[in-house]
Parts: structure tokens; sequence; C-alpha cells
């Protein structure tokens, strides 16, 4: 049996009919799932606008960390708190948390996969009521058989952090929204 097609058949033949409105169902069927896969995967990734989080509660300190556009980029950062982590934050994006007052070590982990970043650990004190901005930056570096990455995490003030935060237009929400 031979499953091409004899070109003599017409629309009026019965089989002819079948095959063609199996080709137009599937076609119906393929259409419509990439439709849905188009709108879901935007969903997925819609940006939104940077938006200032909530006044820390008394005894607590608002801290910022935003990646404006940080190699590795297809690479999420780990950012921990006194060994804790807090957030994971992609490329250009931020995240926030509030910090009880004191002195706390604020760490970026990065995974060793496509090559490596250095763990950057910084310690800063903060007092009730302060508002922090911390930038995570970097650069890779190709060598002709591997990558190099450098990484840091930078104080920054608040009119440079008001500058280039709202450029950014992923917010990462903190797995631990409030370090003691």
């Amino acid at each position: 049996m031979s499953m091409i097609r004899d070109a003599s058949l017409t629309m009026d033949d019965p089989v002819a009919i079948f095959f063609d409105m199996k080709k137009n169902k599937l076609i119906l069927t393929l259409s419509v799932v990439f439709v849905l896969l188009v709108f879901s995967s935007a969903a997925i990734g819609a940006e939104t606008a940077f938006a200032p989080a909530p006044a820390p509660q008394a005894g607590y300190v608002l801290v910022y960390v935003y990646r404006p556009d940080c190699p590795p980029t297809m690479k999420n950062a780990k950012i921990l708190v006194n060994g804790t982590e807090v957030a994971r934050l992609a490329n250009k994006s931020y995240t926030w948390f509030y910090l009880k007052e004191g002195v706390h070590s604020i760490m970026t982990n990065w995974s060793r996969f496509f090559g490596t970043a250095p763990q950057v650990s910084l310690p800063v004190a903060v007092k009730s009521g302060d508002t922090r901005f911390l930038r995570l930056g970097g650069v890779s570096v190709q060598h002709s058989d591997y990558t190099t990455n450098t990484s840091d995490l930078v104080p920054v003030d608040a009119k440079l952090a008001s500058k280039e935060m709202p450029r950014l237009k992923k917010y990462s929400q903190a797995a631990v929204q409030t370090v003691d």
C-alpha cells in the first residue's frame, strides 16, 4: 500500500477529504499550541517597572541588592547574609530585604557551571532606619579554552542607585525577607 496519494483524487473523493481534514486539524492544533506557548512564556518573563520597597520597621534597615548588567549573564548569583541564602539574583534585576541593626556579612556565591566567578564578602554595619544600596558587578574574560569571571559587591550612594535601579525591569523576591 502506497503512502503517496494519487493526484487524480478529487475533493469529492471521501479519502481525499479525510486526509485534508486530518491535515487541517493538525495544523490548527499546532497553531493553538504555538500561540499558547508564546503567551505563556511572555507572562513568565514579564518585566515589571521598578517599585520601591516598604519602609523598614523600627530596629531594621532596608537593603537593596541590584545587578545592572553583570557577567556571567546566564547565571543567577546567590546572595547570602551571615551565611544564609536570602535571594538569587538574575542579570538586570534587583531584590531587597530587611536587616536587623548591627554588623552583617553579605556575600555572593555563584554556581560553578559555565566558568567560575569568585565569591565576594562584604561586611556591612547598619543603623536602624537606614537604606543601603549594593551593586553586584563583574567582568567575563574569554580565553582560548576557558572563561574567567570577576565579581564585586559595592556599596553605592542613593543618588547613583536612583539613576541605575529604575532601568532594571526584573524583581527577584528574596526567599528570606527579614534577617535578624
